[in-house]
C-alpha cells in the first residue's frame, strides 16, 4: 500500500521549498497552514482565493504579533477584493487579477509587509520578546482555519481521495503543549509534552500523549480524543490540475472549556493540602463530590465564622471603647443582628451537611442516627464519626452540651419542617416561631461586656475539628467509598482552574481515519502546526467589534411612553414581600449602614410580610438601557476621582441628532 501524507496547502509549495534551511524546509512543506480570516463572510473570502488564486493563500496565514492596533504582515482580503474574486467570470490562475493595479498593489504591500514582517520579529527575537501567535475569537471578529493537502508519495504529490463509502474521514485534533519543566519562563516546543483533549460523559480531560514505541515513529491517537470535522475544497492549481484542500474551523470560542479541563491522574491531592501554587500550572481533577461538600457545608460554615470573628474584633477595639460608652446600645443590636443571621444560617448549614451524609456517605448517616460507629466499616468512616461527635457547642453550662453528631439527628429528624416552611427569615418578629430549636451555631460572638446575660449569650464552641478537620475526614472517606451506582452522580461542579500562565500552547494535527484497515492501517496524523494561544474574551490585545445601541432620542416623558413594555419578570409571593420591605428603606438609612462607628447604625429589621399573591413587572428595554448608561456614567465618575479610567473606558464625539429629527 502506497504511503499517504499530510502536507502543507500545495499552493505554499513552491516558496516552502525555496527556503535555503533543509530543517525550515522540511517543516515549512509538512505542517499545516493557519489562516486568518477578519470578516463573518470568510467562508466566501476563502473559496473565492481557491477560485481564482490559491496562491495568495501565503497572505492570510496567521501570523505573531497581531494586537488590535495592528497586524504584522499583509491583512487579510478586504471585502471589495472578495467581491472581484467572486465574479462569475473565472480568471484562469489569477493572471488577469495580478495584471490590475488592485493585484499589483496587493501584491507590493505583502511583500513590503512580509519584509517588515521578518525585520520586526528579527529584532524581538535578538531582544528576548519572540512574539506570540494568539488566535482570536469569533466575537472579537476573527476567524482561523487549519489548512492541509492529503497527497500520496508519488511523483508530483497527488491528491489522496477520501473514500466516504469505505468510512474514510478527514479531521483535526486539539493538543495542548505542557513543559517538562516547572520553571519554564519562555515556551520551547522541544521541551514540551502533547495532551489530548478526551471527552466522555464525566467531562473533560487532558491525557498524555504516549510516546512513540521507536523513534522517528508517527505520533498515535488517544481513545476517546474529540474529534473536529474538516471539508475539503476543490481548485485549480497553478499546472491546471484539479487538486483538493481540506481545512477545518478552529474553536477558539472553546478557550474556556480547553483552559478549564483538568489533567486526567490516577490520584487527586486534596484542595485544602497546600497553595494553588504547589498543584502546578495542570490543576488536577477533585471528587465532586468533595467540591460538593464545600460549596455546601464546609464554605457557609467558614464564611459564617470569618463574619462573626470581624464582628468580635470591632466589639473588642481598645480604640472603640470610648464610642461604645457613649452608644451602650449600638454594639448590642449590631451583636443581636449577627447573632440571628448566625443562628438562622447555622441551622440550614445543618440540614445541608445531613442530606450530604444520608446521600454519599450512608454508612455514618446510619451511625449518627442510632448514635453509635458500631456498624461501621473503615477506619475513615469511624474517624469522620468521632470527629462528628467531637465539635461541641454549649451555652453557658457544660451539662447543656450539643455535639455536632446530636445536632444533625435533630434538626434533620424534627426541626426540617420547621425551618424549610417556616419563615424565610430568623427576626424579632419570627423568634416565637423558632424558639423549639436550640441555640445551636457555628461560630460565637463575644458580647459586649456590661450586656453579657445568659438570655443574650451566643453558644460557644467548647472544643472540636473545625470545618477544615470535618472536611478532611470527609475526604478520607470518600476516598474508600467508590460512588454508589443506585445513588444519582453529583452535578458538574466546577474545578480548579489553569492559572494565569504565558506558556501555554496548542497545536493542532490533522488525521485520517481508515476505520476498515483496522491495525494494518492506523490514523494518519500530520506534523503539528505553530504552536499558538487562545484568546480570553476580554484579552486586551484583542480586536473589538464595533457595536452600536441606539438609545432613546426623544427622552421627555411623551417620547419614552411611546415604547413598548417587552420584558416581563414573574414575582412570586415570597419575593414581593421582599421588594416591599426594601421599598421602606430611604437614603438616609442607606448612608448611616456605611458609615463607620460611631456614626453607623444597622438597616431597619424589614417586616418581610409575603403579598396576598405575586406580581408581574414589565419593563421597558430600551429606558432600562438608557437608565443602565446614566448609572453607568455616574458610578464611573465617582470612580475615576481615584483611579483615572475615564479616558481608557469612554469616548463621546458630538453628532448633528436632534430629538425632533427622529420621525
Amino acid at each position: 500500500m502506497h504511503r499517504i501524507h499530510w502536507a502543507a496547502p500545495a499552493p505554499t509549495w513552491i516558496a516552502a521549498a525555496a527556503q535555503a534551511n533543509p530543517a525550515d524546509r522540511a517543516t515549512a512543506i509538512r505542517r499545516p497552514m493557519l489562516l486568518r480570516f477578519a470578516s463573518d463572510a470568510f467562508m466566501q473570502e476563502y473559496a473565492a482565493i481557491l477560485d481564482d488564486d490559491p496562491e495568495r493563500l501565503a497572505e492570510i496565514e496567521a501570523r505573531p504579533g497581531e494586537t488590535w492596533r495592528e497586524y504584522p504582515g499583509a491583512p487579510a482580503l478586504p471585502a471589495s477584493d472578495a467581491t472581484l474574486l467572486a465574479t462569475p467570470v473565472r480568471r484562469k490562475l489569477g493572471a488577469h487579477f495580478k495584471r490590475t493595479a488592485v493585484g499589483q498593489l496587493a501584491q507590493a504591500s505583502f511583500e513590503a509587509a512580509k519584509l517588515m514582517d521578518v525585520k520586526k520579529m528579527s529584532e524581538e527575537t535578538a531582544a528576548g520578546r519572540t512574539p506570540v501567535l494568539k488566535l482570536f475569537q469569533s466575537s472579537h471578529q476573527r476567524f482561523y482555519l487549519v489548512a492541509a493537502s492529503l497527497v500520496c508519495r508519488f511523483p508530483g504529490l497527488p491528491d489522496h481521495f477520501v473514500d466516504p463509502a469505505k468510512q474514510e474521514r478527514a479531521w483535526f485534533v486539539v493538543r495542548r503543549l505542557v513543559p517538562r519543566s516547572a520553571d519554564v519562563k519562555t515556551f520551547d516546543p522541544s521541551q514540551a509534552d502533547e495532551h489530548a483533549f478526551v471527552t466522555s460523559d464525566t467531562g473533560s480531560t487532558w491525557v498524555q500523549v504516549p510516546a512513540p514505541a521507536t523513534t522517528g515513529a508517527p505520533p498515535v491517537l488517544v481513545r476517546g480524543e474529540e474529534k473536529l470535522p474538516m471539508f475539503g475544497t476543490p481548485y485549480i492549481g497553478r499546472d491546471g490540475v484539479a487538486r483538493r484542500l481540506f481545512a477545518g474551523l478552529v474553536p477558539v470560542s472553546r478557550r474556556e472549556a480547553y483552559m478549564g479541563a483538568p489533567r486526567d491522574r490516577p490520584a487527586a491531592p486534596s484542595m485544602g493540602e497546600g497553595p494553588a501554587e504547589a498543584m502546578g500550572a495542570f490543576p488536577e481533577p477533585v471528587d465532586s463530590r468533595v467540591l460538593m461538600l464545600i460549596d455546601d457545608v464546609i464554605g457557609p460554615w467558614r464564611t459564617l465564622q470569618a463574619q462573626v470573628q470581624n464582628l468580635n474584633a470591632m466589639l473588642s477595639d481598645p480604640d472603640t471603647a470610648k464610642a461604645r460608652a457613649e452608644h451602650p446600645d449600638e454594639p448590642r443590636n449590631m451583636a443581636l443582628q449577627m447573632r440571628d443571621q448566625t443562628l438562622h444560617s447555622s441551622w440550614l448549614v445543618l440540614l445541608d451537611l445531613a442530606a450530604y451524609l444520608r446521600r454519599y456517605l450512608p454508612a455514618v448517616s446510619a451511625a449518627i442516627d442510632i448514635g453509635t460507629p458500631a456498624a461501621l466499616t473503615t477506619d475513615a468512616e469511624r474517624s469522620l464519626y468521632t470527629k462528628l461527635t467531637q465539635v461541641t457547642y454549649f451555652s453557658g453550662d457544660p451539662e447543656t452540651a450539643i455535639t455536632l453528631a446530636q445536632a444533625l439527628v435533630r434538626f434533620d429528624l424534627q426541626y426540617r419542617t420547621t425551618l424549610e416552611l417556616g419563615p424565610t427569615l430568623l427576626s424579632k418578629t419570627t423568634r416565637a416561631h423558632f424558639a423549639s430549636l436550640p441555640r445551636f451555631a457555628f461560630a460565637a460572638i463575644a458580647w459586649p461586656d456590661a450586656d453579657k446575660t445568659q438570655q443574650d449569650r451566643f453558644l460557644e464552641r467548647s472544643a472540636g475539628p473545625g470545618p477544615i478537620a470535618i472536611k478532611t475526614a470527609v475526604e478520607a472517606a470518600l476516598k474508600e467509598r467508590a460512588p454508589d451506582a443506585s445513588v444519582p452522580p453529583p452535578p458538574a461542579t466546577a474545578q480548579a482552574a489553569i492559572p494565569v500562565d504565558r506558556t501555554t500552547r496548542f497545536v493542532l494535527r490533522c488525521v485520517l481515519d481508515r476505520p476498515h484497515c483496522g491495525a494494518v492501517a492506523p490514523p494518519i496524523l500530520s506534523e503539528p502546526t505553530e504552536p499558538f494561544a487562545m484568546a480570553a474574551y476580554f484579552d486586551p490585545d484583542a480586536p473589538a467589534r464595533q457595536i452600536r445601541i441606539s438609545l432613546p432620542v426623544d427622552t421627555s416623558p411623551a417620547g419614552l411612553r411611546r415604547f413598548q413594555k417587552g420584558a416581563s419578570f414573574l414575582i412570586s409571593d415570597v419575593l414581593c414581600g421582599q421588594v416591599s420591605a426594601v421599598r421602606k428603606l430611604t437614603l438616609g438609612d442607606l448612608v448611616l449602614s456605611v458609615l463607620p462607628w460611631p456614626f453607623h447604625k444597622d438597616l431597619p429589621e424589614p417586616d418581610v410580610t409575603p403579598c396576598q399573591d405575586g406580581m408581574v413587572c414589565s419593563l421597558s428595554i430600551p429606558i432600562v438601557t438608557l437608565c443602565a448608561l446614566i448609572l453607568l456614567i455616574i458610578i464611573v465618575l465617582l470612580f475615576n476621582t481615584f483611579f483615572f479610567w475615564l479616558p481608557w473606558l469612554i469616548s463621546c464625539f458630538p453628532l448633528p441628532l436632534k430629538a425632533k429629527e427622529q420621525a
